[in-house]
């Protein structure tokens, strides 16, 4: 019936302008968490990209800096509606970065935290390339940019789900890297896309098909078993092809759940390689 069409587009458009605003009011959720934290914002310079990040100007003499890197966020609405915001909702990176007391970057990715309108943005940044070599190059400028402005530091990048995928592409990009961490890391992305029937992320960097990293890079995998996402079998293998690398797996935990409980015994580890 024309009638019963027209209410169910009606409810659909209703459905889809909340989701859009919803991810337009992560942008700002986001930047009144970083306020309340104390951390001062950051637009960094990458290669063709703005990165909005933070620092939490902590240890400023610290010999090391804790790079920390989100996930993917909310790149679709719905399997075929491309979101015009991706910045994510729940920021668990960022509220881990607020347990950490040392020197802390939180690295902003292209077209996120407000910045989809850079002038380097459109939707395939934040989809299908995601994790491509333009993203990982203004990244690493932008990174290279702001360590040049303090001391000489050895660099620990920590990621979550899509941040871990970045956290490892990153990391072989500089030399005085000590170690990674990631949590829930998407680790190789052939396998998730298969799994769960994504289309491929064309033009995006695989870090299962990338090179190992060095042995001088300490690597530290946590995942949980009650992740839908990214399950553990998805980043095994890519673990037992890596140096010096461990995986833990945790009972209970999914993938946004219970990593803030942990954390303080995770940054303990962290200090003691």
């Amino acid at each position: 019936m024309p009638g019963s069409a027209f209410f169910a587009a009606c409810i659909y458009t209703i459905i889809l302008v909340t989701l859009s605003s919803g991810c337009g009011n992560a942008v700002k959720r986001m930047e009144q968490q970083a306020q309340t934290a104390g951390f001062r914002q950051l637009i960094l310079t990458g290669d063709g990209f703005l990165h909005a990040s933070y620092t939490n100007d902590a240890n400023s003499g610290s010999s090391r800096l804790h790079v920390y890197i989100e996930g993917d966020g909310m790149p679709w609405l719905t399997r075929t509606r491309i979101a015009t915001e991706p910045t994510s909702r729940h920021a668990l990176i960022l509220k881990l970065m607020m347990m950490d007391p040392e020197a802390a970057l939180y690295l902003g990715r292209p077209c996120y935290n407000g910045m989809v309108d850079d002038r380097g943005c459109n939707p395939l940044v934040w989809t299908y390339q995601r994790y491509s070599q333009v993203v990982v190059d203004s990244m690493a400028s932008a990174l290279a940019s702001y360590i040049k402005q303090g001391p000489e530091r050895e660099l620990v990048f920590i990621g979550h789900s899509g941040g871990g995928t970045l956290a490892m592409l990153l990391a072989a990009r500089f030399t005085n890297t000590r170690a990674v961490v990631t949590i829930a890391g998407n680790l190789d992305t052939e396998t998730w896309s298969d799994y769960h029937d994504y289309d491929p992320l064309s033009g995006s960097i695989n870090p299962a098909e990338s090179n190992a990293l060095g042995s001088h890079i300490r690597q530290i995998h946590y995942t949980g078993t009650e992740d839908r996402n990214i399950r553990p079998e998805f980043i095994e293998p890519v673990i037992s092809r890596q140096e010096n690398a461990s995986l833990t797996i945790i009972p209970g935990f999914d993938h946004q759940c219970c990593w803030q409980s942990i954390w303080p015994d995770v940054l303990r580890q962290i200090n003691t390689l």
